[in-house]
């Protein structure tokens, strides 16, 4: 995060995204035995609003070989 980036938000975002701003996916940490297999679905990617949705799904088996 930088001075820059601050500055450059909307006026109606929550730097500190208590509004929701922001969301975290966890797909592979310690508590993980191997990484989840995502992909980013870039169908499903729009805006309304302020909020912008990004689609996540699981790859396919053809894609884990």
């Amino acid at each position: 995060m930088t001075k820059e980036w601050l500055e450059a938000l909307p006026p109606d975002v929550d730097p500190c995204g208590e509004y929701g701003e922001y969301h975290t996916f966890v797909y592979y940490g310690p508590i993980f035995q191997y990484p989840i297999p995502i992909e980013i679905d870039y169908q499903i990617i729009n805006g309304r609003d302020r909020w912008k949705f990004v689609g996540i799904k699981l790859k396919s088996e053809e894609d884990l070989r």
